[in-house]
């Protein structure tokens, strides 16, 4: 969803859509939904999990991350720690097997760049200390 700068949100907006306006008004509808290739795909999520995984897990001080990988062939995000392996499923949009705040933070990070993954609970980042 994009929402222009100083704009009442007064109605839903759909998640893939961009509004704009004081009424606020739906300016266009899927505005983010696009084909993307395997290939980008690839390159998008290695970037990610290259940045969470070098920067981001550093300066959350996560000291149980054991390792974080994607599969290309099935699409598959594997991050694993000493108590479980967690999987996102970038083509189900899914999240499975052990669930923790460091696979919830990871999973809020994927989202906000891009990549949809559901569980049915609220994002929730680990704070930068």
């Amino acid at each position: 969803m994009v929402i222009n700068i100083n704009n009442v949100i007064n109605k839903d907006i759909p998640s893939v859509a961009m509004a704009a306006g004081i009424a606020l008004k739906i300016r266009r509808k899927n505005y983010l939904s696009r084909e993307v290739s395997p290939e980008q795909l690839e390159a998008q999520v290695l970037d990610i999990l290259s940045y969470w995984s070098k920067i981001l897990v550093p300066n959350k001080q996560i000291t149980i991350l054991d390792s974080v990988s994607y599969n290309e062939q099935t699409n598959i995000v594997s991050l694993i720690q000493p108590n479980g392996e967690t999987y996102c499923d970038a083509n189900a949009k899914t999240i499975s097997g052990y669930i923790d705040a460091v696979s919830e933070d990871l999973r809020d990070y994927l989202r906000r760049r891009g990549l949809k993954i559901f569980s049915g609970k609220l994002f929730k980042s680990l704070p930068i200390k």
